[in-house]
């Protein structure tokens, strides 16, 4: 490449999808970014004059001497060596700026996202729509119950009325667990979303309304389980806030119990795990005054147990996971197959991440090998695919990191799940002792490039 003496220094599109340039983005190590280029045939010197560093720091970088982490320093070179948009949002900057050129939008994924936006807006209407609604008593309008007409018309529900729309919320809930890609369910739940709402601003039966708040409740369950799955954290907290008040509203403590444990995991993907303790612990509490023949106390208690090893809090970590253990004991049906899923199937993955997050990576591995061996759904099985591959990481195993981070990798890809995407992220920073190894950086440039899905 020639090296220019003023302006921008312009590198070719294939030094900015190479694999070492993508590690050096994915761990913000700019010091790493300098190599390359100065590798490609920039000189120290214009290395210099582009991004504002002097010829001695500039030297010590590129010996690996020095690191660059400082964010103003960051932004500098991201502007010196006119990093595209698509470089800019893998190092966490913002993708504009006057010195990039735009990069050809791709019209699929275009629409898509006009697609998904819409629906994102929808739902948001929805949520003020209904924190209104639950708000407001009942008025007291004449309602004739013996009119019920279809539901899906968006009138006012009588009894029959009622039975189809929980059954409707039933097929829903079934559609999300067995579809690969969850997100197909979010126009379904949207429309189905509009009719409680509607039919709940229109009753002031006691009963009837309570009803309609479990429905409300139970379908915000679901379009926040989508919107988590999506990595749409704020909409997935708003969703899971709504049916904790629904909740409240129906009366019913499980349902409730489950929203407050579904929002914790907020905090817990974000590593937030004395922010989320809290909220479990109400949660228990809650689940404690509910049904004794259903399983969300023991739930609760096992997404405690990730909080408590989170906190590196190993017997707290295992009293709450031996209380969880306590559903096996209970006489079918203690779920619903719904927003209650726990069966104790999920026990052995959560015991497996529990343990890599106590650096704990031998019992990990033999916790998670041995979920592997059970009937998992995709999503799940990316997941223990993601932990496994820490545990490599912990080992210092690089060829266990490759093996299992690919596997995850391609569970990501084919459900386009960002909780796996979100797992194998969390994965990244441990794969630096790694980047000699070309495997590992290829794995690392797969994972960086699972924002752009």
């Amino acid at each position: 490449m020639e090296d220019a003496t003023v302006g921008l220094i312009e590198l070719p599109a294939s030094f900015w999808r190479s694999a070492a340039v993508a590690h050096a983005l994915a761990s913000r190590d700019m010091s790493l970014l300098l190599r390359e280029a100065n590798q490609r045939g920039v000189s120290q010197t214009r290395l210099g004059e582009a991004v504002g560093l002097s010829q001695g720091r500039i030297s010590e970088t590129l010996r690996g001497k020095r690191r660059i982490t400082r964010l103003e320093v960051i932004e500098r070179i991201a502007s010196g060596l006119n990093m595209p948009p698509e470089a800019r949002v893998l190092v966490g900057l913002a993708a504009s700026t006057p010195a990039l050129r735009p990069t050809p939008a791709d019209p699929l994924r275009q629409g898509q996202q006009e697609i998904d936006d819409m629906n994102r807006r929808e739902l948001l209407r929805l949520l003020a729509v209904a924190g209104a609604t639950l708000a407001v008593p009942p008025t007291s309008a004449s309602v004739d119950w013996d009119r019920a007409t279809e539901p899906i018309k968006g009138s006012v529900a009588g009894r029959a009325a009622l039975a189809e729309l929980s059954e409707l919320n039933t097929h829903l809930w079934q559609l999300y667990t067995s579809a690969s890609a969850k997100s197909s369910a979010y126009p379904l739940v949207r429309n189905q979303l509009s009719v409680l709402m509607d039919n709940l601003g229109k009753t002031k039966r006691p009963d009837e309304r309570r009803e309609l708040a479990r429905l409300v409740a139970d379908l915000f369950q679901l379009a926040g389980e989508i919107s988590f799955d999506a990595s749409r954290y704020t909409d997935a907290a708003q969703c899971y806030t709504l049916s904790a008040t629904a909740s409240k509203e129906a009366d019913d403590f499980d349902l409730w119990a489950y929203a407050m444990t579904r929002h914790a995991f907020l905090g817990l993907y974000g590593h937030e795990y004395g922010r989320a303790l809290p909220m479990l612990q109400i949660a228990g509490n809650l689940a404690r005054n509910g049904s004794r023949s259903l399983s969300t106390r023991y739930w609760v208690s096992c997404v405690e147990a990730q909080a408590l090893a989170g906190l590196g809090d190993v017997a707290g970590f295992e009293r709450a996971m031996g209380y969880a253990e306590g559903v096996h004991e209970l006489s079918a049906p203690h779920n619903n197959g719904g927003w209650l899923r726990f069966d104790g199937s999920r026990i052995a993955e959560e015991r497996g991440a529990s343990y890599v997050s106590l650096k704990l990576p031998d019992r990990a591995e033999a916790t998670l090998t041995a979920a592997l061996q059970t009937a998992l759904s995709a999503r799940r099985r990316g997941c223990v695919l993601s932990d496994l591959a820490m545990t490599g990481a912990q080992r210092g195993d690089a060829e266990q990191v490759v093996s299992y981070g690919n596997a995850a990798l391609e569970m990501a890809q084919r459900t386009r799940s960002g909780v796996i995407a979100q797992k194998l992220r969390t994965l990244q920073p441990q794969l630096a002792p790694f980047a000699s190894v070309r495997d590992v950086r290829h794995l690392n440039a797969e994972i960086s490039a699972l924002a752009n899905l």
